[in-house]
């Protein structure tokens, strides 16, 4: 769909395919899975709106409540194609023609609902890049807006671009703060860490309060990669964690995230604050904002949501460790699963290895084919310490099994290459 073409009536035609499709599963069966009937209710809602804009959806106010609809619905499909997976592994579905029809139309529909939202968005973005040119030009500070705001639009679609660079630097020499704070993460991204830990430190100085959290993060990671004892180390850890820690009092649920990694990595003395503090992070509600970004764009906001799910996984899982040290094995249990379930492939290799040293259940007994299966989900989602136990299982099963082991330590050193263990045991067996 041209997005300069793009109309209302153009838009509304999807959503009726999008309905053409959820009308299309059987209703015995869609009344008794959750999800659908609210799926079918939010596509006759974002109708009525189509229909109450003007003939053409021209600009960013009548298309973001409409956008809203449509990330809240692309996450409900996403969440019920798993279910019904799920489901289906269970063998809920004594029909297995009906099952694989079902899986075809719901991947249809949210097929329909991706376009719908693409179509929308492309939409947005030539027509807000061609307003926010017209406006750039210039040396006021409402210039200076419109090119941080070009500048991240720009970026939408090129993460790297060479002219959202350029924009940015222009809009922070005019001394925007947010222009300063976003090309700080503009040259993160790129590797640029010294050059974005400049620009933080002239937001932080502007008093905007994203960029405290920012500087300190990136403090946080510039210390841990140094060598231990050394005078810039402690200076560094010192400066971020009392970064951290304003931002955190701020209420900022990323900071007391970054706060309990640091904590967490300064050993068994700071378990119990690194703990409340990953607490704290998981427990705030995510902000309706990006994170680390200046637009309230609902296709940035939902990918710094998944950051931020991200995140919390990776806190959970720090949580588990603690506990997992002081013997917890319970509590150790039940926040790897909460990872686990986030997407967190390092905490499913952890519950691997509760199940295989018999952590995992009550009796203390080993469960081998439960740390297999979550050794293989891990593995599958990109943990290579995963393949390296499985390969550890397989060789401990026998010599017919060497085979096995070796394509398992392939699949860990193609994720890893230099994963030690991987290759000692490749090397010291000559499996590969």
């Amino acid at each position: 769909m041209d997005a300069t073409t793009c109309s209302a009536e153009a838009i509304e035609h999807l959503v009726q395919r999008c309905l053409e499709a959820l009308r299309s599963l059987p209703f015995a069966k869609k009344k008794h899975i959750s999800g659908l009937l609210e799926i079918e209710s939010v596509l006759h809602q974002l109708r009525a709106k189509i229909r109450a804009q003007e003939a053409t959806l021209r600009n960013y106010a009548d298309v973001a409540e409409i956008k809203q609809l449509l990330l809240a619905l692309q996450d409900t499909l996403t969440l019920l194609l798993r279910k019904h997976m799920s489901i289906s592994k269970r063998r809920y579905f004594l029909d297995a023609a009906y099952g694989k029809r079902m899986m075809l139309l719901l991947q249809q529909l949210t097929n329909n609902v991706s376009e719908l939202f693409m179509s929308l968005s492309r939409l947005v973005i030539v027509d807000s890049i061609e307003v926010q040119r017209r406006n750039s030009l210039g040396t006021t500070k409402e210039n200076a807006r419109a090119q941080n705001n070009l500048a991240v639009l720009l970026m939408e679609s090129d993460p790297q671009s060479a002219e959202a660079e350029r924009l940015l630097e222009m809009s922070a020499a005019k001394g925007l703060a947010i222009a300063q704070n976003n090309l700080g993460l503009f040259l993160e991204s790129c590797g640029r860490r010294q050059e974005a830990l400049e620009a933080y430190e002239s937001a932080v100085a502007a008093s905007y309060s994203p960029a405290v959290t920012n500087l300190g993060y990136l403090l946080s990671l510039r210390a841990m990669n140094m060598t231990q004892g050394t005078q810039q180390k402690r200076r560094d850890l010192q400066r971020a964690r009392s970064l951290l820690e304003t931002a955190a009092a701020q209420g900022s649920p990323e900071a007391h995230l970054y706060l309990g990694f640091l904590l967490d990595s300064q050993g068994t003395k700071e378990e119990i604050s690194a703990m409340i503090h990953l607490q704290t992070g998981i427990a705030q509600t995510a902000p309706k904002w990006p994170l680390r970004r200046s637009s309230p764009d609902g296709m940035i906001a939902r990918q710094d949501f998944r950051q931020y799910q991200a995140l919390v996984a990776q806190a959970a899982s720090r949580i588990a460790d603690i506990h997992y040290r002081r013997h917890e094995y319970a509590l150790a249990m039940e926040r790897y699963r909460l990872a686990a379930k986030l997407g967190h492939a390092d905490a499913l290799n952890a519950l691997g290895l509760m199940c295989e040293s018999g952590k995992c259940l009550s009796h203390h007994s080993t469960d081998l084919e439960r740390a297999k299966e979550l050794y293989r989900s891990a593995l599958a989602q990109g943990c290579a310490d995963a393949g390296f136990n499985l390969a550890a299982l397989a060789l401990r099963e026998g010599n017919a099994h060497r085979g096995e082991a070796r394509n398992y330590l392939k699949s860990a050193l193609t994720i890893d290459p230099s994963h030690e263990r991987a290759l000692h045991l490749s090397n010291e067996l000559n499996l590969l």
